[in-house]
Order: C-alpha cells, then structure tokens, then sequence
C-alpha cells in the first residue's frame, strides 16, 4: 500500500515446509531450457512496437555473475529480510541444502535486472513507455554463495490491452541457469508495452 493507503501491488507466495522430521516437499522438476536464437539490438531496427517483439524483441543469456558474501548481506540488510537460512550457517547446516542460500528473490532481481538491460537496449516508440505488470516465478534450486547465475530471456506472447488500446501486453520467459546448466528459477514477465493501435 502507498502513503495514500492505496493497494500498489498485490499478489500471492506459495512455500515448501517441513514435515516433522524435517523433510520438505520436492522442489518443482525444471522445464527445458529455453531456446535462444542469436539476437542483437541492431537486427532490430526500430522502433519496435509491442507486436514486433516477440519476433523481433531482445533475447539471449547474460554473461553471467557469480553470488557473492556482499551480496547476500547487502541485499538482507536493505530488506531485512533476515532469514537465517541467508544469514546463519550452523542454523543453515541443519536445514533442507546444508548451507545457507541466497534470498530467492534476490535471485530474481538478478534475473529481471539482466533481462530489463536487454529490453532497454531497444528503440521503442516515442512514448517510451514500459511497464512492469507483474511476474510468475518458481523457484526449482538453492543458489549458494560462489555459484555463478545466467540469466535466458526471450519475448513469447503478446495481447492488445483490453483497458488501453494504445498498449499491449508482452510476455518474456526467463530463466536463471547456475555454472552446472542447472535451471534455478523460472518465470514469465508480463510488461505494458506501446502497441500500433
């Protein structure tokens, strides 16, 4: 809620938790990396409209980036977010993974952050205007401290806005692959995007 006691956001979280012996539900199976074509933002030309994304719109992996101690501490202290799975190895020794994890959700904003780069890379019509609508996401693996994270992404849907018929709706799939090709977190992120109507 904002200052005017507005709802800006809303939303839903699922979690896993531990039975009594402390065994957790299985982590989701992990989808089938997405396929990349080669892409560059000057194949595009410009600028795109909302249509021409899915075809013409960025995609590609990141160079990747390994997690960090910083990271972690940095990103618990601005959120207080202060999970002890994050932040406390002997209570992290115990749990599901053996060793403390990286916020999920740091995960993610890592992910979205490589992703929205690459969006913004492209000329767009003159409104300029992108909005974040919201986001699916699961996550499928720990990430650990000295893991290095990819991040996939590429335009798949998109749908004319039924509230503002200058927009469109767009849908980017991402996924955040660790050093072992392992596919951490999966999602989609649905964008307000300048149509041609």
């Amino acid at each position: 809620m904002n200052q005017r006691g507005e709802v800006a956001t809303s939303g839903a979280v699922s979690t896993c938790r531990s039975d009594d012996r402390g065994i957790g539900q299985p982590l989701p199976e992990a989808p089938a990396p997405l396929e990349i074509e080669a892409w560059s933002a000057a194949q595009a030309g410009g600028p795109l409209y909302a249509e021409d994304l899915v075809e013409h719109g960025p995609r590609g992996e990141s160079l990747g980036r390994t997690v960090t101690e910083a990271d972690l501490v940095a990103y618990t202290n601005f959120t207080g977010e202060l999970n002890p799975a994050y932040l406390n190895q002997e209570f992290a020794r115990a749990g599901r993974f053996g060793q403390r994890v990286a916020p999920p959700m740091w995960t993610f904003c890592l992910g979205f952050g490589d992703y929205l780069r690459a969006l913004l890379s492209v000329s767009m019509p003159s409104s300029g205007f992108a909005g974040h609508l919201g986001d699916s996401w699961r996550y499928l693996a720990p990430v650990f401290v000295g893991d290095t994270l990819r991040t996939r992404h590429k335009p798949v849907f998109h749908k004319p806005s039924a509230s503002r018929p200058e927009m469109s709706v767009v849908t980017f799939a991402l996924q955040i692959v660790n050093q072992s090709e392992e596919i951490v977190q999966d999602g989609e992120v649905a964008m307000m995007i300048t149509g041609r109507r």
